[in-house]
C-alpha cells in the first residue's frame, strides 16, 4: 500500500472515530438524566483516551499530513457556514446558528439552521 493510501486510511479512521464520538456526545447531551455532567465528563475522557491511543500509533509525517487535511476540511466547513449565513440572512424566520462572540471558535462541522415557522415559505 502506498504511503498516501496508508495515510488516507488512517485519516479516515480518525475522522470516523471523531464522528462517532461527536454523535455519542450529542446524544448524551440531549438526554435528561441525573448526574448528566458526570456522564458527559466520563464520555469525553473515554473519547480522549481512544483518540490518544490512535494518534500514538502514527508516525510524525502521518500526523503532519492528517493535520494538513483536517485543516482544509475545517476551512471548507467554515466557508459553507458563511455561505448559508449569507444565503438565509434576508429570510425572516430562518436563523443560522453561529458562535456567540470572538471568544469561541467553531469548526462548523455541523451547521444548524432552525426554521421558526413553515408559514415563512407559504
Amino acid at each position: 500500500m502506498s504511503e498516501k493510501n496508508n495515510i488516507d486510511k488512517k485519516l479516515s479512521t480518525i475522522k470516523n472515530l471523531l464522528a462517532k464520538q461527536n454523535l455519542v456526545e450529542n446524544l448524551i447531551h440531549r438526554q435528561e438524566m441525573s448526574r448528566q455532567d458526570i456522564v458527559e465528563s466520563l464520555v469525553q475522557k473515554q473519547n480522549s483516551i481512544e483518540l490518544e491511543r490512535l494518534i500514538k500509533k502514527l508516525e510524525i509525517n502521518e500526523i503532519a499530513r492528517i493535520l494538513e487535511v483536517l485543516e482544509s476540511h475545517v476551512a471548507h466547513r467554515r466557508a459553507m457556514h458563511d455561505f448559508y449565513a449569507a444565503l438565509f440572512a434576508p429570510i425572516a424566520g430562518i436563523t443560522v446558528y453561529s458562535v456567540p462572540n470572538s471568544d469561541y471558535f467553531s469548526n462548523y462541522w455541523l451547521t444548524a439552521i432552525p426554521v421558526l415557522s413553515l408559514s415563512t415559505f407559504v
